[in-house]
């Protein structure tokens, strides 16, 4: 964990740590499930908070905890916080987040300005053994956050304020984009879904803004020059790679693959299994398998389109899944009936697939949110071409290619098709829309609709999808 935290933390001040700026917003409390080290915030270079103090909350936490409500009633107005991105609104149709909102109004306009630094840097807090259950509880938080940005852009629109709009909602997608710069799997994970977030309501923004053409197009740059690759390499390659040592010290320590997750419900074994294990597995060769198979996924992560990704990722869990179930239902009676066989080098490389195979769920997770994500985001993106082209021709173009190259260079081929994306006028708009990762037209069809589909859709006027 000290090695961890002084490679990302390397060179870092606060000031440009997009993390510290997070952290002073949402306080201790967004921690509360746990007590943080002094040490915690000594890598962050900033002094500990106090426990009490004047930080960003949640809105039921809000209702609850500042305006006194009762419990009951809060759920019933929960709803509302989801509610309020889905259309331009005005006080008297949620009063209750207008209120959260002006009530933390200073804190969103600070949290604006600081969120825009370099690098996302959260250190490892030790709290618990395994390095993969480290909590990490104020992602919570940062969604109602982002919401909160959301929620108050919409509010500017049902006013008219449509700039003030499209400044909450872009910084709502630099908190999803910041996210991505994080030092592990789940911060990049979150990060793709806030910007999901983000994206659906500014599909809401399309639809309501009268925008003229310049202000889309310059809406579009700033948009544009936000970092746009998704890398998760580096993250498996220095964090993964942390996590899977530290379960082979734990194996080795007590027999079990982790302090949390599925594979803490493997058996353990007992004092006299757990002496021999020690004793007679080959260590080094259960780290030198794990090794080589993270090697293997981080060239996969780096490979550079989905399909690629995709396909290399089946290829390698293909490949170990085998060795890592040798034995199926796992014991370890079974191990230790091995070694003493003399398969010592055979177990360790069981037990270190085992531990890299418990990793590649994440990941896949995270490589499917994360396109879907990026690919939304190209959706809106053509989306604000689309309107620039409309108050120019007082009409949507009958194909994407009118809009090059006055207000697209070039035209981006869908990410999990390789293909053009597929556009059709209707008598109200349009539907623009990507094939998702089943790779198949299924006609703008969307998880949502009956019967299913797997399609990544934007219509206009915008439909939550």
């Amino acid at each position: 964990m000290a090695a961890i935290n002084a490679y990302w933390g390397r060179d870092l001040e606060p000031e440009q740590n997009a993390y510290v700026a997070l952290v002073q917003t949402l306080g201790p409390r967004s921690l509360r499930v746990m007590e943080l080290p002094n040490s915690f915030y000594t890598q962050l270079g900033i002094s500990p908070l106090p426990a009490e103090g004047y930080y960003f909350e949640p809105f039921d936490y809000f209702l609850t905890e500042i305006r006194k409500m009762p419990i009951g009633t809060v759920n019933r107005l929960y709803e509302q916080i989801r509610e309020a991105l889905l259309h331009p609104w005005q006080v008297p149709q949620y009063p209750l987040v207008a209120d959260w909102l002006r009530y933390y109004e200073p804190l969103l306009n600070r949290t604006a300005h600081l969120i825009d630094r370099p690098r996302f840097y959260r250190p490892v807090s030790g709290i618990r053994e395994d390095l993969g259950s480290e909590p990490l509880p104020e992602l919570f938080t940062t969604l109602m956050l982002v919401r909160a940005y959301l929620s108050r852009a919409m509010l500017h629109a049902g006013h008219g304020f449509y700039q003030l709009a499209w400044e909450d909602i872009f910084t709502a997608l630099r908190i999803g984009r910041t996210f991505e710069k994080g030092t592990n799997p789940f911060d990049r994970l979150y990060g793709a879904l806030y910007n999901a977030v983000a994206c659906g309501t500014l599909g809401v923004y399309l639809t309501h803004a009268p925008n003229d053409a310049q202000t889309w197009l310059k809406y579009l740059e700033q948009l544009e020059k936000l970092p746009t690759e998704f890398h998760l390499a580096d993250a498996v390659h220095i964090y993964d790679r942390a996590v899977a040592l530290q379960r082979i010290q734990l194996i080795h320590r007590r027999g079990t693959f982790a302090s949390s997750f599925e594979e803490a419900q493997l058996p353990v074994p007992d004092d006299r299994e757990l002496a021999l294990l020690r004793r007679e597995l080959d260590w080094n060769e259960a780290l030198c398998t794990c090794n080589r198979i993270l090697d293997e996924i981080v060239a996969a992560w780096e490979r550079q389109n989905f399909q690629e990704r995709q396909k290399e990722l089946k290829r390698v869990e293909a490949k170990y899944k085998p060795l890592a179930n040798m034995i199926e239902p796992f014991s370890w009676e079974q191990v230790i009936e091995r070694l003493q066989q003399g398969q010592r080098q055979e177990m360790a490389r069981m037990l270190g697939a085992k531990v890299c195979l418990g990793l590649m769920g994440l990941q896949e997770r995270t490589l499917s949110v994360a396109h879907r994500s990026r690919q939304i985001e190209r959706l809106v993106q053509m989306g604000m071409a689309l309107a620039a082209f409309r108050d120019d021709n007082g009409r949507f173009p009958d194909q994407l290619q009118e809009l090059v190259p006055k207000y697209r260079p070039r035209l981006e081929a869908d990410l999990f098709s390789g293909q053009p994306l597929i556009y059709r006028r209707t008598d109200t708009g349009y539907v623009l829309y990507s094939v998702g990762p089943n790779g198949r037209d299924d006609e703008a069809r969307t998880s949502r609709s009956n019967p299913q589909g797997d399609d990544i859709v934007l219509r206009i006027p915008y439909v939550w999808e």
